[in-house]
């Protein structure tokens, strides 16, 4: 599962979107995942309001999928049990500040 790219697309009400995920080797025993969330539209003028939701929408996706590699590395066990307990105050704090975003 090295070196690959996921991607889903959809359309829906004349929007693209997209949601990929690279699992990249980065040279040592360990794989470097990065997630990219992209929408394309018709609109491409946006209010001020509507650029600050669709910041707020990536910000909350973005912490989501970070808090999910998180849990599954907590499942995993490849943390010790010290770290473990840093790793979970640090998705506390996450999903804190996602809650807060608005």
């Amino acid at each position: 599962m090295v070196n690959e790219i996921f991607q889903i697309e959809w359309l829906a009400n004349n929007q693209l979107f997209s949601k990929t995920i690279w699992f990249k080797d980065n040279g040592s025993n360990l794989v470097h995942i990065k997630f990219h969330d992209f929408v394309k539209g018709d609109t491409s003028i946006m209010g001020f309001f509507e650029r600050h939701i669709l910041s707020v929408y990536i910000k909350r996706q973005v912490i989501a999928f970070n808090v999910q590699v998180l849990k599954a590395k907590l499942r995993l066990n490849l943390y010790n049990e010290k770290s473990a307990n840093a790793v979970n105050r640090k998705i506390t704090r996450m999903l804190e500040y996602s809650k807060q975003l608005y």
